[in-house]
């Protein structure tokens, strides 16, 4: 809903029609209570003090959906049994007015994955039914529910009117475990749902397809993409029915959402990914710059170890991480605060504090990278091996490029035929293999009108071997190797003798003969002996296209020698981004680039330097460092957030000072070459 009214200007009288901006369009911070049944004892006085504390100005609160915590009077929705110990029967509304009494925005946390027994044995034909014809269940005598049936798309809406009209005053919403429940609360895998619903959707879907029961079925893939369907179409219809019912509430959840929602979490078993909170952000970033995200920071280790703090300087980094890419900031808790001693809540609050702090410096901003990474689908590679032979490339790109302190965004693999590619400069697509026809052609127009791409590992061809992307410089595929014994004691180098070389093309080093691995005394070769390049780049039309035919990230990734590293930057260098600086400073440290909505550039300098194996340790402090302006250094001015001072510029050169965690320099009078 739109409101407008009439403006006048100095310079006379005009009709302009003025949207009325929603509050999460404007940085804000969020701390979640996520309440057991026994916690209905919070003092929400005191909760609200020290939510405000903490630097937050949004309240996110368990309200219903598989526990009600109101006086609810719908039978599918059961009412938390302890309601009845608070005087007012009513934890909801005791909330509202202590947040009120403090001008914080209530939110309200529903859940809709499951219900009690008693309600699923009324209604089977709403529950998740495995392959085997068995029913999830779960601690609490639950059961999960499945988003085809008619709990999801038609009960759930009575559940949000009842709360809309028990409650006017609530900003907004998140939905938790929106989807499709394959794996339960203790990781056990039950497969792809297989209930009357999913089965006659996917009839309409797929036709005489037969449905998967889970990843090793070969339409598993295609399953993948019809079940995110189902959730990116339900998400639209809960945001249009709260957009009709409560105009001034927002909707946190997934596509489709007001609010773009990540949960920056740590798992037991799974391996760490230190950059994972900005990647996630970069990724919902640069398809939609404008859209809000959230990042919520878990405060515990992991789901199934929830009562144990998270390393402190881990969950810091998840603040940092996603105020660094222009999230908005979140501290995630069990319980209330003072029931579980969680670790690390001041050191998360100082960073909520100083995002609230320098506000305007957080408003409208966006990334103004010139370069874009392609994050790896998993839907579009054949089997789990290869996704993880991506992944690597990806990573290792990812640390290349962040080293080197090259600025970049994350692209998803499934966002390339939606994401404004006009606003980059360099595109870099790491062992991607086959490319959907559609995003191939958009890849190969953008290249063609200016562009610049990269291309490592593997690349889609035809059935002839002839490659998707006609924008790079080889004709055709004529072997592929995946076995390391077939590319062991391989080697390029730079080129010994020189060879005719079209004028449109040029190659970087040249691959070495075949050495034995045998005895010292018999391993001679590794001469070069043919023309076969490491790396070629081609004019297409007005722009240029770059293929390295062996996985470069993934070397990096998995063996660590710097000369990969080396090797990608040299061919960065022939199709290298014109960004408006440089940046020089230790390759511990993280930079990201973007600007705010009163054209400040606004650079984040964020210390990785204390990575271990599962979390993040103790930092250590960086060298001063600086930052060079590559272009219109007239007038250009510079400051320190966290010194809360004025930078030195001289000719161009933006001395900074040592860095501890984490620093945001903004720089006045900078020219932009692109504002998109």
């Amino acid at each position: 809903m739109h409101t407008y009214k009439l403006v006048q200007g100095l310079a006379g009288l005009g009709l302009i029609s003025v949207c009325q901006a929603k509050w999460w369009e404007s940085p804000f911070r969020m701390f979640q209570t996520n309440l057991r049944t026994i916690d209905i004892d919070m003092d929400v006085n005191a909760t609200a003090d020290y939510i405000l504390q903490h630097g937050a100005g949004a309240w996110l609160q368990s309200i219903g959906g598989i526990i009600a915590n109101y006086p609810t009077e719908l039978e599918f929705q059961m009412r938390n049994p302890y309601l009845d110990q608070r005087p007012s029967g009513d934890l909801v509304q005791d909330t509202m007015d202590a947040a009120q009494a403090r001008e914080i925005r209530l939110l309200g946390r529903m859940d809709f994955s499951k219900v009690h027994r008693d309600i699923g044995e009324r209604h089977p034909e709403w529950l998740y039914v495995s392959p085997n014809q068995t029913w999830q269940n779960h601690t609490g005598n639950l059961l999960s529910v499945c988003p085809s049936g008619d709990y999801y798309q038609e009960r759930i809406f009575d559940i949000l009117e009842e709360v809309i009209s028990w409650y006017p005053d609530l900003a907004g919403f998140f939905v938790n475990w929106a989807g499709f429940n394959e794996n339960d609360y203790f990781r056990n895998y039950w497969g792809v749902c297989h209930c009357s619903s999913c089965q006659r959707r996917w009839r309409d879907h797929a036709g005489d397809v037969e449905l998967p029961d889970g990843p090793w079925n070969s339409t598993y893939a295609e399953w993948k993409l019809f079940s995110d369907g189902i959730i990116n179409e339900w998400t639209v219809q809960v945001r249009d029915f709260i957009a009709e019912h409560l105009p001034e509430a927002g909707l946190i959840l997934g596509t489709g959402a007001d609010i773009t929602f990540h949960e920056s979490n740590n798992a037991l078993g799974r391996d760490m990914w230190h950059h994972a909170t900005s990647e996630t952000v970069s990724r919902f970033k640069s398809q939609k710059p404008t859209t809000p995200v959230l990042v919520n920071a878990a405060s515990f280790l992991d789901h199934a170890y929830r009562i144990n703090g998270e390393e402190t300087n881990n969950f810091v980094q998840y603040h940092l991480q996603a105020i660094s890419r222009g999230a908005n900031p979140s501290t995630y808790i069990i319980g209330y605060p003072g029931r579980i001693p969680w670790p690390g809540l001041e050191e998360a609050a100082e960073i909520m504090r100083f995002h609230k702090q320098w506000q305007e410096v957080y408003t409208g901003l966006r990334p103004i990278a010139k370069t874009g990474l392609v994050l790896p689908r998993s839907a579009q590679r054949e089997n789990s091996t290869e996704y993880e032979q991506s992944l690597n490339e990806y990573q290792g790109i990812y640390k290349t490029l962040q080293e080197t302190h090259i600025p970049f965004d994350v692209i998803a693999q499934q966002n390339i035929g939606t994401t404004e590619l006009e606003r980059y400069e360099v595109i870099i697509l790491p062992d991607l293999g086959q490319l959907l026809p559609e995003d191939a052609q958009d890849l190969d127009d953008w290249v063609e009108a200016g562009g610049r791409l990269v291309v490592t590992g593997e690349i889609g061809v035809d059935d002839d071997g002839t490659p998707q992307l006609q924008s790079l410089p080889a004709e055709r595929r004529l072997e592929f190797h995946n076995d390391p014994r077939d590319l062991w004691s391989t080697y390029i180098a730079p080129q010994q003798n020189r060879t005719e070389e079209d004028d449109s093309t040029s190659y970087l080093y040249r691959k070495l003969g075949f050495a034995p691995f045998a005895p010292p005394e018999f391993i001679f070769g590794n001469r070069q002996i043919d023309d076969e390049p490491g790396a070629g780049v081609n004019t297409y039309g007005s722009g240029k296209a770059a293929l390295i035919p062996f996985p470069v990230g993934r070397s990096y990734r998995e063996v660590g020698l710097s000369i990969f590293r080396d090797f990608l930057n040299l061919v960065l260098d022939e199709v290298v981004a014109q960004e408006p600086v440089e940046v020089s400073i230790a390759e511990q440290v993280e930079v990201t680039l973007n600007v705010n909505r009163n054209n400040e550039t606004v650079i984040h300098l964020v210390n990785m330097s204390g990575q271990r194996r599962m979390n993040f340790g103790a930092y250590l402090p960086i060298p001063a460092g600086s930052i060079r302006v590559l272009r219109g250094t007239e007038g250009v001015t510079a400051r320190s957030l966290r010194g809360n001072m004025t930078l030195d510029v001289e000719d161009g050169v933006i001395k900074l000072p040592g860095l501890d965690l984490f620093d945001v320099i903004v720089i006045t009078g900078l020219e932009q070459v692109d504002q998109n």
